[in-house]
């Protein structure tokens, strides 16, 4: 059986179990924090490490400009609350322009928060948004 590569019109990121309008990219980071655990009785010349906690961010572009659509943003930002955050693979049946949530194995969401908003309008062109978010718990 061939491997079925994922296309990135088809990996979507989701706020609030909606699909973000009109995206053009997005980015999904996981870390791991990691401390050197080595002591004085560690015989090996390389460090020993220990993952000490965990931490996810996600960010999307779009061209999703609308009044209220920024309104909406500067309103969530202002509030300082979590909204549920994930990512999915989307399927492609026709008329869904690709929203459509196809819960794949690897599809995981969590809360965060709306840690970054940037409006890039220049001249005769359109207007892009930027919003990045920090995951506040699990990613599950």
């Amino acid at each position: 059986m061939a491997l079925q590569k994922i296309k990135g019109q088809n990996f979507r990121v989701f706020v609030n179990s909606d699909a973000v309008n009109e995206a053009v990219n997005c980015s999904i980071q996981i870390t791991g924090n990691m401390e050197d655990n080595s002591t004085k009785d560690t015989e090996s010349d390389y460090t020993s490490e220990q993952m000490v906690s965990k931490s996810w961010q996600v960010q999307v572009d779009n061209y999703d400009a609308t009044a209220a659509t920024i309104k909406a943003l500067l309103t969530r930002f202002n509030a300082g609350t979590a909204v549920s955050v994930g990512f999915d693979q989307t399927e492609t049946t026709a008329g869904s322009q690709n929203r459509t949530a196809a819960n794949a194995d690897f599809a995981r969401s969590g809360q965060a928060l709306l840690t970054d908003l940037s409006i890039q309008a220049n001249n005769r062109s359109t207007i892009s948004i930027s919003t990045t978010y920090q995951g506040t718990g699990a990613l599950s």
